[in-house]
């Protein structure tokens, strides 16, 4: 594939859901940007200060000791900060508004409330932010910390839910690290982010962002400090949300049917149709916001489909020392045990592509911790439970960095799951041009390969402005002549070929096309992916269930029958 191709499938889906718009919201929309002088009793619009200024450095001083970083002293925390700690959080979306108040029990006795007036369409639809102040250079380790307290949660919770991330100030208004879902409580507590900065960047080009309109919520917030430790610092000395994510006991599901082998063949021949699942639903931030209901496991099972790709990006829900947010393991558990009881099979897919394509080091350390807790986790589970180690390797995490981590984490499940199939494909977005770069232990025969099949963009792709700029030109392209069906046949007789030679079975872990290509061409072409993918023997699964490329319309809550019937004939919708 050329460059162009190659770097669509980096933007294919996350932008289109609007990702890559998380941060500073529409500035037209802005509702609030105040800020706030506090001189001796008189407050002043203009910049909120939340302490009088010669305090400052006691400020500091407090946020060195609550931060509990040693050998740090007060001064080294003053030097390192990178923003204004004075300053408050800029606050734009038409949902929100904004207010100092007077608050003595948190440092500086000035608090900012964010009264978010109803829930938005996206969380990012009202967004709290400051900038940097001061330059940040390439692999730099900062930490925002920042003051927080649920005024009122919403409606019948004890916590409200912000997503707090590190971001460039403009668009794409990329994050330089993880997106963390914090759960805020009723009293005043610190909570943390960190992340690295992939290249340098001047004062203001980088800050912190709040994502706050997930739910009708009052908020207060404190002091906001950014840290820059430089290169190469321990993020495991860093602190950590212990108040939201502390790993409290959660027990491991208990399953109905015990773990008994199943040769790798036999389970991909079993996994037969499949189709790609709650990759960007609300579930997993808020379950009482989910789209996808129990009932459309059943429907999924009576349509035909034998296997589920959850979708996980599970990056998002680890605190500072990568340790998984017990509630998200929850909703993983009865989502679980909702497709085994509907019959389906189940593969849990890593998906932070994304980021791991930004920064491998990170990603290394991030995925291994994943499998460190998900292996041991369900190493119970029936055998049709399936573990993939990550959804399409890429850019910065290049084939010699995959084939590494692939085997590191592989060893890591190996250690709870002597057996269980594991789900591994080859870099560069899971192209079957590079399966010959993938190198598998040959000693583990319970692995099945996985490529994932968008050719040609041009037609699959076309008018997707999010995946390239040339993409976003294209409109009418058709498909299904002679010359398209032989090239088709050619890419899976090369997997074939691949698959016989290392006698790995094969898995179409995603495919399909973006809703603007033209409907009749549409279908000939999932019609003639399933049938070749059948015909030489692989499973596959759909991209995807909802939202993008989609099967089923959850507005009107029915399957979308030409694309249903072509990937299933057969099926009832």
């Amino acid at each position: 594939m050329g460059r162009m191709v190659l770097r669509a499938f980096q933007h294919r889906r996350s932008r289109v859901l609007g990702d890559g718009c998380r941060g500073l919201a529409q500035t037209g929309r802005m509702a609030v940007r105040a800020r706030f002088v506090l001189r001796g009793d008189v407050m002043f619009v203009d910049r909120l200060v939340w302490a009088k200024l010669p305090a400052r450095l006691g400020l500091l001083v407090a946020f060195g000791l609550a931060l509990s970083i040693s050998p740090l002293r007060a001064e080294a925390s003053l030097s390192q900060t990178v923003n204004d700690p004075s300053a408050a959080w800029n606050v734009s979306g038409t949902l929100a508004t904004a207010e100092l108040i007077k608050d003595p029990e948190v440092t500086g006795g000035t608090a900012e409330r964010i009264k978010i007036a109803a829930k938005g369409a996206n969380a990012w639809d009202v967004v709290a932010y400051t900038p940097t102040t001061k330059p940040v250079h390439k692999g730099d380790v900062l930490l925002l910390a920042f003051w927080a307290k649920a005024f009122e949660p919403p409606k019948g919770r004890e916590r409200s839910i912000v997503v707090a991330k590190l971001q460039l100030s403009e668009a794409p208004y990329t994050g330089l690290g993880s997106d963390t879902a914090l759960r805020v409580t009723a009293g005043w507590k610190l909570y943390y982010v960190n992340g690295v900065a992939d290249k340098d960047y001047a004062a203001g080009k980088i800050g912190a962002s709040l994502q706050l309109a997930s739910a009708a919520q009052t908020l207060d917030f404190g002091p906001i400090v950014i840290l820059d430790f430089g290169p190469g610092y321990d993020t495991a000395k860093l602190p950590v949300n212990a108040a939201s994510f502390a790993l409290l006991a959660v027990p491991p599901p208990i399953f109905a049917q015990p773990f008994k082998a199943i040769d790798a063949a036999a389970q991909n021949a079993a996994m037969g149709r499949g189709v790609n699942v709650l990759g960007y639903d609300p579930v997993w931030s808020d379950p009482q916001d989910a789209r996808f209901q129990p009932r459309h496991f059943t429907r999924i099972h009576e349509a035909g489909f034998q296997t589920l790709r959850v979708v996980l990006q599970s990056f998002d829900h680890m605190d500072s020392a990568n340790r998984l947010d017990p509630e998200w393991l929850k909703t993983l558990d009865g989502m679980i045990a909702a497709a085994l009881s509907n019959g389906l099979n189940v593969i849990l897919d890593e998906h932070d592509f994304d980021a791991c394509g930004k920064d491998a080091i990170t990603c290394r350390v991030k995925v291994k911790a994943f499998w460190s807790q998900i292996a041991p986790r369900y190493k119970d589970a029936p055998a049709q439970v399936m573990f993939e180690i990550l959804n399409e390797p890429s850019r910065a995490l290049t084939p010699e960095l995959w084939n590494a981590l692939s085997r590191e984490s592989l060893a890591i499940i190996r250690v709870s799951n002597p057996t269980r199939n594991v789900i591994i494909g080859p870099a560069w977005w899971n192209s079957l041009d590079h399966l010959a770069e993938l190198a598998l232990p040959a000693e583990d025969a319970h692995i099945i390969v996985t490529f994932h099949y968008y050719t040609p963009m041009t037609f699959t792709h076309q008018g997707a402005a999010w995946a390239s700029a040339e993409l976003g030109k294209l409109s009418g392209v058709t498909w299904g002549s002679d010359a398209d069906y032989a090239l088709m046949t050619k890419d899976f007789d090369t997997v074939k070929a691949w698959s016989e030679a290392n006698h790995r079975p094969i898995f179409l872990g995603e495919f399909g096309n973006i809703e603007s290509a033209p409907m009749e061409s549409r279908l000939r072409w999932d019609t003639a992916v399933v049938r070749a993918a059948e015909a030489h023997g692989f499973s596959w699964a759909y991209w995807q269930f909802d939202p993008g490329f989609a099967v089923y319309d959850m507005a009107k809550d029915e399957w979308i029958a030409p694309i249903l019937h072509a990937l299933i004939p057969a099926a009832k919708p």
